[in-house]
């Protein structure tokens, strides 16, 4: 795909500041998990970029101790419980307790989007539609979340 943004270089905090921020995206949906992945390689964080496709595969991963993530990006699909189930699990497991969680819905039911803040979501999102909106969120992410939050240290 067609870059539509201007050449972007890595933000000088996250140099400076000696701790690698890494993003985790947890979604069912491959094409999604695509789509934002290929979004935010055009800011420069690809190699920063984690997969799971499901709660399961997400704690395992952050169980395994492979990286800490400094944002995690939650797929909400009003279809199944997935999305819900990685929430619920991060927010009771002590350790990932503290780590910042946006959840990304497909769904502009209220009900939804509250279910989403009930299970503990920093913030909710309207999932893209085209992919310039995913480099527009990708942009917002790495502008907004890489520059605004202090970094966590793990709970090991």
């Amino acid at each position: 795909m067609a870059s539509t943004t201007a050449a972007y270089s890595i933000p000088r905090a996250w140099i400076s500041s000696g701790v690698v921020k890494q993003f985790l995206i947890v979604d069912d949906n491959p094409a999604d998990a695509r789509l934002l992945c290929e979004a935010l390689a055009e800011f420069g964080v690809e190699d920063r970029v984690f997969l799971a496709s499901n709660a399961s595969e997400a704690l395992a991963t952050l169980e395994a101790g492979r990286f800490w993530p400094y944002l995690v990006l939650v797929g909400i699909n009003i279809n199944n419980d997935s999305g819900f189930s990685v929430l619920e699990r991060l927010r009771k497991t002590e350790r990932f307790h503290d780590v910042p969680i946006i959840a990304v819905v497909d769904s502009q039911d209220p009900a939804v989007i509250h279910r989403a803040y009930e299970n503990q979501a920093n913030a909710c999102i309207s999932k893209p539609t085209t992919y310039s909106e995913w480099v527009l969120l990708a942009e917002s992410i790495v502008n907004f979340w890489s520059r605004v939050l202090s970094p966590r240290s793990p709970k090991l």
